[in-house]
């Protein structure tokens, strides 16, 4: 009997953070990559000279004063923003690197969305 095994020993792909703290005018970054069984994540359409494209972010008030506040967004090994062409690709880009999406609510310009890690 033969045994092939596709994809045994392949390390999964990272989905890679930045969490921007802004407080007054001073913001500081923080990298990481995304660890968590769920993660909530709102996809946003972005119209430039050059066309349209969806970044996958999510803003937190971190206190009430509204100068103080907290974005995580997804971006690529160099820290730069990821941008998607459309909504399945993000979703594509999710389920490589092992998050399934639990739900979806979508709006005019994108969607939110809630991933939960796919089992092993």
């Amino acid at each position: 009997m033969l045994l092939i095994c596709v994809g045994c020993g392949q390390k999964r792909l990272a989905v890679h953070l930045n969490k921007i703290t802004t407080i007054d005018t001073v913001s500081t970054t923080k990298s990481y990559d995304l660890i968590d069984d769920y993660f909530n994540v709102k996809l946003s359409s972005v119209t430039q000279p050059t066309g349209k494209y969806y970044i996958a972010k999510r803003e937190n008030s971190i206190s009430t004063n509204p100068f103080q506040f907290e974005q995580i967004v997804i971006v690529d090994e160099l820290g730069k923003t990821t941008h998607f062409t459309d909504a399945t690709e993000f979703l594509n880009f999710m389920s490589a690197r092992g998050y399934e999406m639990a739900s979806e609510t979508k709006s005019k310009y994108g969607g939110d969305y809630t991933f939960k890690k796919k089992a092993e």
